[in-house]
């Protein structure tokens, strides 16, 4: 069985890493659940770029929060996460009213965090071009230290593509048509995809990307594209020497 075969590999100390990209609303989450679910042996973890940004959110609304005015607050986000005081003074414009009337918090859920965070997320990466990657190769090496199998679900710009690529993750592409995802978007969120959240580079970048191990539909039914994820993973990570064949 596939997941029989997985789980032999993974018991001789080595990891499934495995790397989703797609656009908003092409299903890398729904994606990710199901392949866990598939080969629950595998001991998984999670691992997202996005993740490291959210937190640097979450302390930029707290530092917003806790100040009376957009000067204060402005000093406080140099003060704590080391941008310019121009960057820190466009993003508390962008989100003051919002955290002021209490309608954005760190829970991060509000129409404004996606737009606040890939421009959060641009400027970091101009500062210093390593900046996300690094974080993510921390949080790497400490699943790995835990014998933890990894899937990551938020692979947006060529950069992480080759940084997963290097690090030896299956890389699969998720394509959905626009009109699809525009349905989703409405469904899960109440919300719509607007153009400037279609064009931003993190929508756009891979687009053409020539480094994917697979490009799948995700249009319809999930089942065919975890079936084919599992049979590239089985093969990437194949049978070990030391498992009784009679059991195939």
């Amino acid at each position: 069985m596939a997941s029989s075969l997985l789980r032999d590999y993974v018991d001789g100390k080595n990891m499934v890493l495995l790397a989703l990209s797609g656009k908003s609303a092409s299903g890398k989450d729904a994606v990710a659940r199901g392949v866990q679910g598939a080969f629950p042996e595998l001991s998984w973890a999670a691992l997202t770029f996005g993740e490291a940004i959210k937190n640097e959110g979450r302390r930029v609304v707290a530092a917003m929060a806790a100040q009376r005015d957009k000067a204060a607050a402005v000093d406080a986000i140099v003060a704590d996460l080391g941008v310019s005081g121009d960057e820190a003074a466009a993003i508390v414009d962008l989100l003051w009213t919002s955290v002021r009337a209490g309608e954005l918090t760190t829970d991060l859920r509000h129409p404004l965090v996606r737009p606040a965070l890939q421009r959060w997320g641009q400027w970091r990466v101009r500062a210093d071009a390593g900046y996300w990657l690094e974080r993510a190769a921390q949080r790497l090496a400490s699943l790995q230290h835990a014998a933890h199998s990894v899937v990551l679900t938020d692979m947006r710009m060529p950069w992480e593509a080759d940084w997963a690529r290097r690090e030896g993750f299956l890389l699969v592409r998720l394509d959905v048509p626009e009109a699809i995802r525009r349905r989703r978007v409405t469904s899960r969120d109440g919300a719509m995809l607007t153009p400037d959240v279609e064009r931003d580079a993190t929508e756009t970048a891979l687009d053409d990307y020539a480094g994917f191990d697979l490009r799948l539909d995700n249009s319809g039914d999930v089942e065919p594209v975890l079936a084919a994820i599992g049979s590239a993973l089985v093969e990437r990570w194949p049978r070990s020497s030391r498992m009784d064949t009679s059991h195939s």
